[in-house]
């Protein structure tokens, strides 16, 4: 019996660890798509396929999220000491991920509704950089966070399913 459990707890290990590396890797791809937007780019392969690719890694990012949730609560089900490693950074790496996306799109965290878009002698253009600047640094950094996370989690886990699967095997 004890075998048994630890094939199916490095099995979900697995199935944890894999799409927290794939989110990771998502996020990680949607920041380098987001860099390439010049305008040199932009002409070069068409605003269609920028739509194309977020579309894609949107819908990547979303299945990647479903398969680590649905994996994280079969280990609870299981409830095994086993499975302990590296779960509380993927849980905080991917809410922390998924927590600043909402918050970042739902709130007007820095004001921007608050500038005189309507006074012809106010600095817009400072000031809207400014808080754009912050945005873009504050997004840079929870996603870097997110992805330390896990990165950290998801090799915690998979080492831990490793060494289960060793100890488990005949000498």
């Amino acid at each position: 019996m004890e075998s048994e459990t630890r094939v199916r707890l490095s099995l979900i290990a697995r199935c944890a660890g894999v799409p927290a590396l794939v989110l990771a890797g998502v996020v990680v791809l949607r920041w380098l798509v987001n860099l390439t937007m010049y305008e040199p780019v932009v002409s070069l392969i068409g605003a269609d396929a920028y739509f194309l690719i977020f579309e894609a890694l949107w819908w990547l990012k979303v299945v990647a999220s479903v398969l680590l949730v649905g994996a994280l609560v079969a280990g609870w089900w299981e409830g095994s000491r086993a499975w302990a490693p590296g779960v509380t950074l993927l849980w905080t790496g991917m809410l922390l991920h998924w927590t600043w996306w909402f918050v970042s799109r739902s709130w007007d965290i820095w004001g921007f509704s608050r500038l005189p878009m309507d006074d012809p002698g106010a600095d817009l253009d400072r000031q809207v950089q400014w808080l754009a600047s912050l945005d873009l640094a504050t997004s840079a950094l929870v996603d870097l966070i997110a992805i330390l996370l896990l990165v950290l989690g998801a090799r915690r886990l998979l080492g831990a399913a490793r060494s289960a699967k060793v100890a488990d095997s005949p000498a």
